[in-house]
């Protein structure tokens, strides 16, 4: 009988946010099937953001509120980053 992978349901994902002074990494708990919105409001509440005004990437793509880890393809302390909206030219 062939192993069946069994996929984890929750992971821990990082943000990495360059922040004046230095770079720092947050990690947050969340489950595959969870959009991403809900780390990025965490995220931005505890560094005291306004979450309009953050963006975050993974591997250099933008990524929308609305995905999960799972449309992803993250995998357990995959390192998301997050930069302030450039504005202007």
């Amino acid at each position: 009988m062939a192993k069946v992978k069994e996929e984890k349901t929750e992971i821990v994902v990082h943000i990495k946010y360059n922040e004046s002074g230095g770079e720092e990494k947050y990690s947050f708990d969340t489950h595959m099937n969870i959009p991403l919105r809900r780390i990025f409001l965490d995220f931005c509440d505890r560094l005291g953001l306004v979450y309009s005004s953050i963006a975050f990437t993974f591997d250099g793509a933008r990524i929308r509120e609305t995905q999960t880890p799972r449309d992803l393809g993250l995998e357990n302390d995959d390192l998301i980053d997050a930069f302030n909206h450039q504005i202007g030219d």
